[in-house]
């Protein structure tokens, strides 16, 4: 089976083929039509919209605040948490220092410390998930594999606890 960043690059192949396809389609023959609308003007913000090492992220709004859950390699791979809440996402971003989502190292006992990333947070009625991988250390089928596992919390902000024996699934 696939490892997740493997899966990533072959979605982005597929998205790209269709992307050719697309082009290579011939048009079909119509009346005159219009002049299409001109492409909205976008802006490019002139300093990053948080400045650290922030990959993976997935966001969740609550309210008027924006969470930013990512892959935190300036904590030391850890999943962090970083917050804002300006109405542009382009600024606003700020995360503490040592930011962590999870405080428990490694987060299951299964687990390599230091290697949860890529998470992905919702709320199913007041309790909020996380979905992240993380490898297993634990000798079996998954070792040294990158696996998925899942955290919660009562709050969106954590902390959460991961209280799995194993990998929910492997790849």
């Amino acid at each position: 089976m696939m490892g997740t960043r493997r899966l990533a690059a072959l979605l982005v192949a597929v998205a790209a083929l269709a992307a050719a396809a697309v082009q290579a389609w011939p048009a079909p023959v119509a009346a005159a039509s219009p002049a299409p609308a001109p492409a909205p003007t976008v802006t490019a913000s002139a300093s990053p919209a948080l400045a650290q090492d922030a990959p993976d992220p997935d966001i969740v709004r609550v309210g008027s605040t924006f969470y930013a859950f990512t892959t935190g390699t300036t904590w030391g791979n850890r999943i962090g948490i970083a917050t804002s809440t300006s109405a542009d996402p382009r600024t606003g971003w700020s995360a503490p220092p040592g930011s962590t989502a999870i405080p428990a190292i490694p987060p299951a006992p299964w687990q390599v410390k230091d290697t949860s990333t890529s998470p992905g947070v919702f709320q199913v009625g007041g309790t909020w998930i996380m979905f992240y991988d993380a490898v297993v250390a634990t000798p079996g089928a998954g070792q040294g594999k990158y696996c998925l596992s899942v955290a919660t919390a009562a709050k969106v902000t954590g902390p959460y606890t991961d209280s799995s024996s194993g990998p929910l699934v492997c790849q």
